[in-house]
């Protein structure tokens, strides 16, 4: 595999709380071995985001790939909130 492939990438990814979106068509490709951060005011959906790629939350709509395989079907990440 290339070094310079996508290890993750998310695909027009929205995610609905009642009629609120949290997150909407968010679109982005992580190289491997990159480093990535999400900033943000709160309440504009990092949280949510980081909860959608770490399978924690079903997406409404788009997906997740990790290593070009859907997240949701080869669920291999997992995280421990701050002060876990």
């Amino acid at each position: 595999m290339q070094s310079d492939s996508n290890i993750l990438q998310i695909d027009n990814l929205s995610k609905y709380f009642g009629g609120l979106a949290a997150v909407s068509n968010c679109s982005l490709k992580i190289k491997r071995g990159s480093i990535t951060g999400i900033i943000g005011p709160n309440g504009s959906g990092k949280t949510t985001l980081f909860n959608l790629i770490a399978g924690n939350l079903k997406c409404s709509k788009g997906q997740v790939l990790f290593n070009k395989k859907i997240l949701q079907m080869y669920l291999l990440m997992n995280y421990f909130p701050e002060g876990y």
